[in-house]
Protein backbone atom coordinates (compact mmCIF):
# COMPACT_ATOMS: atom_id res chain seq x y z
CA UNK A 1 0.00 0.00 0.00
CA UNK A 2 1.35 3.52 -0.54
CA UNK A 3 0.08 6.08 1.83
CA UNK A 4 2.29 9.06 1.04
CA UNK A 5 4.07 10.10 -2.48
CA UNK A 6 5.90 12.85 -3.25
CA UNK A 7 6.45 14.42 -6.32
CA UNK A 8 9.64 16.75 -7.75
CA UNK A 9 8.73 15.98 -11.25
CA UNK A 10 5.70 14.60 -12.79
CA UNK A 11 6.24 12.01 -15.15
CA UNK A 12 3.12 10.97 -17.67
CA UNK A 13 4.07 6.99 -17.20
CA UNK A 14 3.28 7.32 -13.84
CA UNK A 15 -0.68 7.77 -14.14
CA UNK A 16 -0.39 4.18 -14.77
CA UNK A 17 1.25 3.23 -11.71
CA UNK A 18 -0.82 5.64 -9.50
CA UNK A 19 -4.27 4.69 -11.04
CA UNK A 20 -4.16 1.11 -8.98
CA UNK A 21 -2.58 2.69 -5.90
CA UNK A 22 -4.57 3.00 -2.85
CA UNK A 23 -2.66 6.78 -2.33
CA UNK A 24 -3.80 8.62 0.74
CA UNK A 25 -1.27 11.75 0.29
CA UNK A 26 -0.16 13.07 -2.82
CA UNK A 27 2.33 15.89 -3.49
CA UNK A 28 2.23 17.21 -6.46
CA UNK A 29 3.83 20.41 -5.63
CA UNK A 30 6.16 22.54 -8.17
CA UNK A 31 5.88 20.52 -10.94
CA UNK A 32 4.42 23.38 -13.25
CA UNK A 33 1.20 21.43 -13.98
CA UNK A 34 -1.28 23.42 -15.70
CA UNK A 35 -4.37 20.70 -14.98
CA UNK A 36 -4.85 18.01 -12.27
CA UNK A 37 -4.06 15.27 -13.88
CA UNK A 38 -7.15 13.04 -14.48
CA UNK A 39 -6.44 9.77 -12.46
CA UNK A 40 -6.01 11.92 -9.29
CA UNK A 41 -10.07 11.87 -9.21
CA UNK A 42 -9.43 8.01 -9.42
CA UNK A 43 -7.68 8.03 -6.00
CA UNK A 44 -10.46 7.06 -3.82
CA UNK A 45 -8.30 6.64 -0.87
CA UNK A 46 -6.97 10.15 -1.12
CA UNK A 47 -7.03 12.45 2.26
CA UNK A 48 -4.61 15.15 1.28
CA UNK A 49 -3.95 16.66 -1.66
CA UNK A 50 -1.25 19.42 -2.34
CA UNK A 51 -1.61 20.79 -6.12
CA UNK A 52 0.19 24.38 -4.62
CA UNK A 53 2.55 26.47 -6.74
CA UNK A 54 1.83 25.71 -10.33
CA UNK A 55 -0.05 27.08 -12.87
CA UNK A 56 -3.46 25.54 -12.67
CA UNK A 57 -6.74 27.23 -13.47
CA UNK A 58 -9.71 24.55 -12.98
CA UNK A 59 -10.11 22.65 -10.18
CA UNK A 60 -11.84 19.55 -11.71
CA UNK A 61 -15.75 18.83 -10.32
CA UNK A 62 -14.07 15.22 -9.34
CA UNK A 63 -12.27 16.13 -6.57
CA UNK A 64 -15.45 17.14 -4.89
CA UNK A 65 -16.86 13.55 -5.61
CA UNK A 66 -13.53 12.56 -3.10
CA UNK A 67 -15.58 11.30 -0.18
CA UNK A 68 -12.38 10.59 1.97
CA UNK A 69 -10.34 14.21 1.08
CA UNK A 70 -10.36 16.84 3.76
CA UNK A 71 -6.92 18.63 2.66
CA UNK A 72 -6.19 20.44 -0.70
CA UNK A 73 -3.93 22.98 -1.02
CA UNK A 74 -3.95 24.35 -3.82
CA UNK A 75 -2.37 27.69 -2.98
CA UNK A 76 0.06 29.85 -5.49
CA UNK A 77 -2.09 28.77 -8.54
CA UNK A 78 -4.06 31.01 -11.02
CA UNK A 79 -7.43 28.96 -9.93
CA UNK A 80 -10.78 30.63 -11.86
CA UNK A 81 -13.24 27.86 -12.42
CA UNK A 82 -14.23 25.46 -9.12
Amino acid sequence: RLDRLGLDAFSSDLDKALKSADVDELDLSYNNLSAIPQWVTECKRLRVLSISHNAITEIPIGLGQLSALTILDASYNSVVSW
